[in-house]
Protein backbone atom coordinates (compact mmCIF):
# COMPACT_ATOMS: atom_id res chain seq x y z
CA UNK A 1 0.00 0.00 0.00
CA UNK A 2 1.42 3.27 -1.06
CA UNK A 3 0.08 6.69 0.12
CA UNK A 4 1.17 10.40 0.76
CA UNK A 5 0.90 12.45 3.65
CA UNK A 6 -0.39 14.93 2.84
CA UNK A 7 -1.69 14.39 -0.97
CA UNK A 8 -1.28 16.49 -3.38
CA UNK A 9 -3.16 19.32 -4.53
CA UNK A 10 -5.84 18.93 -1.86
CA UNK A 11 -3.29 18.12 0.78
CA UNK A 12 -5.25 15.73 2.88
CA UNK A 13 -4.05 13.14 5.38
CA UNK A 14 -5.46 9.64 5.29
CA UNK A 15 -5.50 7.44 8.39
CA UNK A 16 -2.47 6.41 8.58
CA UNK A 17 -2.87 4.73 12.06
CA UNK A 18 -5.87 2.57 10.46
CA UNK A 19 -4.14 1.62 7.17
CA UNK A 20 -0.91 0.41 9.18
CA UNK A 21 -3.32 -2.04 11.36
CA UNK A 22 -4.89 -3.43 8.28
CA UNK A 23 -1.16 -3.95 6.43
CA UNK A 24 -0.02 -5.19 9.51
CA UNK A 25 -3.25 -7.65 9.78
CA UNK A 26 -2.32 -9.09 6.47
CA UNK A 27 1.44 -9.04 6.71
CA UNK A 28 1.37 -6.16 3.41
CA UNK A 29 4.27 -3.56 3.50
CA UNK A 30 3.04 0.23 3.33
CA UNK A 31 5.09 2.90 1.79
CA UNK A 32 4.71 6.39 3.08
CA UNK A 33 5.78 9.19 0.79
CA UNK A 34 6.20 12.51 3.40
CA UNK A 35 7.51 14.99 0.76
CA UNK A 36 4.83 17.46 1.02
CA UNK A 37 4.56 17.53 4.59
CA UNK A 38 8.09 17.71 4.79
CA UNK A 39 10.49 15.19 6.90
CA UNK A 40 11.20 17.74 9.26
CA UNK A 41 7.32 18.45 10.12
CA UNK A 42 6.47 14.41 10.24
CA UNK A 43 7.83 11.75 11.89
CA UNK A 44 6.76 9.11 9.63
CA UNK A 45 9.30 5.90 10.14
CA UNK A 46 7.70 4.16 12.81
CA UNK A 47 4.72 4.21 10.83
CA UNK A 48 5.97 2.98 7.81
CA UNK A 49 7.71 -0.28 6.14
CA UNK A 50 10.06 2.00 3.86
CA UNK A 51 9.37 6.03 4.11
CA UNK A 52 10.04 7.76 0.76
CA UNK A 53 11.04 11.04 0.59
CA UNK A 54 11.35 13.74 -2.66
CA UNK A 55 15.62 15.50 -2.00
CA UNK A 56 14.81 18.03 -5.04
CA UNK A 57 12.00 19.69 -2.58
CA UNK A 58 12.33 21.22 0.58
CA UNK A 59 15.31 18.78 1.33
CA UNK A 60 17.49 21.44 -1.33
CA UNK A 61 15.27 24.15 -1.76
CA UNK A 62 17.92 25.57 -4.37
CA UNK A 63 15.57 23.82 -7.30
CA UNK A 64 19.40 23.32 -9.22
CA UNK A 65 19.78 19.80 -8.39
CA UNK A 66 17.39 16.45 -8.38
CA UNK A 67 16.89 13.22 -5.89
CA UNK A 68 15.19 11.48 -3.93
CA UNK A 69 15.94 8.82 -0.79
CA UNK A 70 13.74 5.19 0.76
CA UNK A 71 14.48 4.42 4.29
CA UNK A 72 13.97 1.34 5.42
CA UNK A 73 11.99 0.84 8.81
CA UNK A 74 14.48 -1.60 10.64
CA UNK A 75 11.48 -2.45 12.98
CA UNK A 76 9.48 -3.52 10.70
CA UNK A 77 8.60 -7.35 10.80
CA UNK A 78 9.70 -7.04 6.77
CA UNK A 79 12.81 -5.64 7.14
CA UNK A 80 14.86 -8.38 5.82
CA UNK A 81 12.60 -9.43 2.83
CA UNK A 82 12.23 -5.58 2.02
CA UNK A 83 15.89 -5.33 2.52
CA UNK A 84 16.66 -8.35 0.30
CA UNK A 85 14.51 -6.81 -2.69
CA UNK A 86 16.21 -3.68 -2.53
CA UNK A 87 19.19 -5.01 -2.45
CA UNK A 88 18.55 -7.15 -5.91
CA UNK A 89 16.23 -3.76 -7.35
CA UNK A 90 18.68 -0.86 -6.42
CA UNK A 91 20.59 1.39 -8.77
CA UNK A 92 23.05 3.77 -7.73
CA UNK A 93 22.07 6.84 -10.13
CA UNK A 94 22.86 9.87 -8.16
CA UNK A 95 25.81 11.86 -9.56
CA UNK A 96 28.75 12.70 -6.82
CA UNK A 97 28.23 16.03 -7.90
CA UNK A 98 24.65 15.90 -7.22
CA UNK A 99 25.38 14.46 -4.04
CA UNK A 100 27.72 17.50 -3.02
CA UNK A 101 25.00 20.11 -4.05
CA UNK A 102 22.50 18.28 -1.97
CA UNK A 103 24.56 18.08 0.93
CA UNK A 104 25.19 21.93 0.81
CA UNK A 105 21.60 22.60 -0.11
CA UNK A 106 20.78 20.77 2.82
CA UNK A 107 22.67 22.11 5.47
CA UNK A 108 19.70 24.64 6.84
CA UNK A 109 17.07 22.98 5.49
CA UNK A 110 15.08 22.82 9.53
CA UNK A 111 15.25 26.32 9.59
CA UNK A 112 14.35 27.02 5.95
CA UNK A 113 11.65 24.81 6.58
CA UNK A 114 10.42 26.54 10.05
CA UNK A 115 10.12 29.80 8.24
CA UNK A 116 7.97 28.54 5.02
CA UNK A 117 5.94 27.32 7.44
CA UNK A 118 4.83 30.09 9.25
CA UNK A 119 4.72 31.85 5.77
CA UNK A 120 2.34 29.25 4.12
CA UNK A 121 0.15 28.94 7.63
CA UNK A 122 -0.14 32.84 7.49
CA UNK A 123 -1.10 33.02 3.55
CA UNK A 124 -3.83 30.38 4.20
CA UNK A 125 -5.28 32.25 6.75
CA UNK A 126 -5.20 35.38 4.57
CA UNK A 127 -6.54 33.54 1.50
CA UNK A 128 -9.14 31.83 3.81
CA UNK A 129 -11.11 34.91 5.14
CA UNK A 130 -10.41 36.56 1.52
CA UNK A 131 -13.98 37.26 0.00
CA UNK A 132 -12.63 35.89 -3.62
CA UNK A 133 -11.62 32.76 -1.98
CA UNK A 134 -14.32 29.43 -2.32
CA UNK A 135 -12.10 27.18 -0.38
CA UNK A 136 -8.43 26.45 0.91
CA UNK A 137 -6.59 23.49 1.25
CA UNK A 138 -3.83 23.25 3.43
CA UNK A 139 -3.38 20.33 6.21
CA UNK A 140 -4.46 22.70 8.95
CA UNK A 141 -8.08 22.96 7.63
CA UNK A 142 -8.14 19.52 5.89
CA UNK A 143 -8.26 16.34 7.61
CA UNK A 144 -6.27 17.44 10.39
CA UNK A 145 -6.65 14.77 13.20
CA UNK A 146 -4.69 12.59 10.65
CA UNK A 147 -2.00 15.28 10.17
CA UNK A 148 -1.66 16.01 14.15
CA UNK A 149 -0.88 12.34 14.86
CA UNK A 150 2.57 12.00 13.28
CA UNK A 151 3.47 16.14 13.52
CA UNK A 152 6.65 16.52 15.14
CA UNK A 153 6.51 18.74 18.53
CA UNK A 154 6.21 21.93 17.49
CA UNK A 155 5.93 21.78 13.76
CA UNK A 156 4.11 23.15 11.58
CA UNK A 157 1.97 22.17 8.36
CA UNK A 158 4.40 22.29 5.42
CA UNK A 159 4.83 24.87 2.66
CA UNK A 160 1.71 23.64 -0.17
CA UNK A 161 -1.31 24.83 -0.29
CA UNK A 162 -4.35 25.08 -2.77
CA UNK A 163 -7.14 27.30 -3.46
CA UNK A 164 -10.14 28.22 -5.57
CA UNK A 165 -11.49 31.43 -6.50
CA UNK A 166 -15.33 32.07 -6.66
CA UNK A 167 -16.83 32.15 -9.88
CA UNK A 168 -13.83 29.80 -10.73
CA UNK A 169 -14.05 29.89 -14.66
CA UNK A 170 -13.45 33.71 -15.08
CA UNK A 171 -11.57 34.54 -12.11
CA UNK A 172 -9.04 32.13 -11.86
CA UNK A 173 -7.21 32.63 -14.81
CA UNK A 174 -7.22 36.47 -14.02
CA UNK A 175 -6.23 35.99 -10.18
CA UNK A 176 -3.40 33.34 -11.78
CA UNK A 177 -1.94 36.01 -14.87
CA UNK A 178 -1.82 38.49 -12.11
CA UNK A 179 -0.19 36.92 -9.23
CA UNK A 180 3.53 38.26 -9.01
CA UNK A 181 5.28 34.99 -8.25
CA UNK A 182 7.32 32.31 -10.24
CA UNK A 183 5.14 29.65 -12.29
CA UNK A 184 5.65 26.06 -12.63
CA UNK A 185 4.92 22.58 -11.52
CA UNK A 186 7.99 22.06 -9.17
CA UNK A 187 7.43 22.65 -5.26
CA UNK A 188 9.47 22.65 -2.28
CA UNK A 189 11.55 25.56 -3.23
CA UNK A 190 13.13 28.62 -1.50
CA UNK A 191 11.32 30.93 -3.67
CA UNK A 192 7.40 31.17 -3.72
CA UNK A 193 5.93 29.13 -6.80
CA UNK A 194 2.14 28.88 -8.01
CA UNK A 195 0.37 26.62 -10.98
CA UNK A 196 -2.91 25.54 -12.45
CA UNK A 197 -2.36 22.25 -11.00
CA UNK A 198 -5.32 20.25 -12.27
CA UNK A 199 -4.51 21.83 -15.81
CA UNK A 200 -0.66 20.70 -15.85
CA UNK A 201 -1.19 17.51 -14.10
CA UNK A 202 -4.55 16.32 -15.55
CA UNK A 203 -5.72 18.14 -18.64
CA UNK A 204 -6.50 15.02 -20.30
CA UNK A 205 -8.78 13.61 -17.83
CA UNK A 206 -10.22 17.09 -16.35
CA UNK A 207 -13.35 15.49 -15.61
CA UNK A 208 -12.33 12.88 -13.56
CA UNK A 209 -10.41 15.17 -11.89
CA UNK A 210 -13.40 17.19 -11.34
CA UNK A 211 -14.93 13.70 -9.84
CA UNK A 212 -12.68 13.02 -7.78
CA UNK A 213 -13.00 17.12 -6.00
CA UNK A 214 -10.40 18.62 -7.81
CA UNK A 215 -11.68 21.42 -9.58
CA UNK A 216 -9.80 22.20 -12.95
CA UNK A 217 -9.45 25.60 -11.85
CA UNK A 218 -7.91 24.92 -9.10
CA UNK A 219 -4.64 27.05 -7.96
CA UNK A 220 -1.91 25.46 -6.02
CA UNK A 221 1.03 27.26 -4.29
CA UNK A 222 4.55 26.13 -3.05
CA UNK A 223 5.13 29.11 -0.31
CA UNK A 224 9.05 30.23 0.31
CA UNK A 225 11.16 32.21 2.04
CA UNK A 226 10.36 35.84 1.09
CA UNK A 227 9.20 38.21 3.61
CA UNK A 228 5.66 36.85 4.49
CA UNK A 229 4.09 40.66 4.30
CA UNK A 230 5.74 40.68 0.90
CA UNK A 231 3.96 37.20 -0.01
CA UNK A 232 0.52 38.32 1.36
CA UNK A 233 0.76 42.11 -0.39
CA UNK A 234 0.92 39.93 -3.69
CA UNK A 235 -1.97 37.81 -3.75
CA UNK A 236 -4.01 40.67 -2.07
CA UNK A 237 -3.22 42.48 -5.32
CA UNK A 238 -3.87 39.56 -7.65
CA UNK A 239 -7.29 38.58 -5.42
CA UNK A 240 -8.10 42.03 -6.77
CA UNK A 241 -8.92 40.83 -10.12
CA UNK A 242 -11.61 38.81 -9.09
CA UNK A 243 -14.76 39.77 -10.78
CA UNK A 244 -13.27 43.04 -11.43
Amino acid sequence: VFCEIPSNPLLRSPNIGGLRELTSRYQVPLLIDDTLGGTTNLRMLPAADVLVTSLTKYFSGVGDVMGGAWILNADSPLYTELKELAAAEFEDMLFDGDAVTLEVNSRDCAQRMQRINNNAETLAGFLHEHRAVMRVYYPKYETTEHYNAFRREGAGYGGLLSFDVTAPAVNAPRVFDALRVAKGPNLGTNYTLSCPYTILAHYQELDFAERCGVSRYLIRVSVGLEPTHEIIARFAEALEYAGS
